[in-house]
C-alpha cells in the first residue's frame, strides 16, 4: 500500500515511511530457536520492501541501500532489540525477576545462549 500512495514522493519521504512503518517490530527479543524459519523470512520481507520502495531491481545489495540512506538493516535492529530487552531485566527493580535473571540456572539455560548468538554472530 505505501508503494503504491507514495510511488511519486521524495526519496527522503520514502526513507521516513519505512523507517516508521516497518521497524517497529515487537517481541523479536523473546524468539526462540523454533521460529528461524520465520526469522529468515521476516528478513529478507524487510529487504524486499526495502528495495521495493526505493525500485531497486532485486538482485542489489540490500545492505548497501540501507548504509546509504541510514536506515537500520534488519539484523542490527534485532540486536538492538535484543541489547535493551536484556538490559531492561538485568536492570529492573523487581526483585523476582532480579533474583531470576542472577541465577546459575538462567545463566546456563538456552535462552542465554541464544542471546549470545544473536547479539555476538555465532
Amino acid at each position: 500500500m505505501i508503494i503504491r500512495k507514495f510511488s511519486n514522493a521524495s526519496l527522503g519521504t520514502k526513507v521516513m515511511l519505512f523507517k516508521v512503518y516497518c521497524t517497529q517490530l515487537h517481541g523479536c527479543p523473546s524468539r526462540s530457536a523454533t521460529f528461524e524459519y520465520l526469522y529468515n523470512k521476516l528478513n529478507v520481507a524487510y529487504n524486499d520492501a526495502f528495495r521495493l520502495l526505493l525500485k531497486e531491481p532485486k538482485w542489489c545489495s540490500a545492505s548497501k541501500r540501507f548504509a546509504l540512506h541510514n536506515v537500520t538493516s534488519f539484523d542490527a535492529m534485532i540486536r538492538k532489540l535484543v541489547y535493551s530487552f536484556w538490559i531492561s531485566l538485568r536492570c529492573g527493580a523487581n526483585a523476582v525477576v532480579h533474583a531470576f535473571v542472577n541465577s546459575d540456572m538462567f545463566n546456563c539455560s538456552q535462552i542465554v545462549r541464544r542471546r549470545h548468538a544473536i547479539l555476538f554472530n555465532f
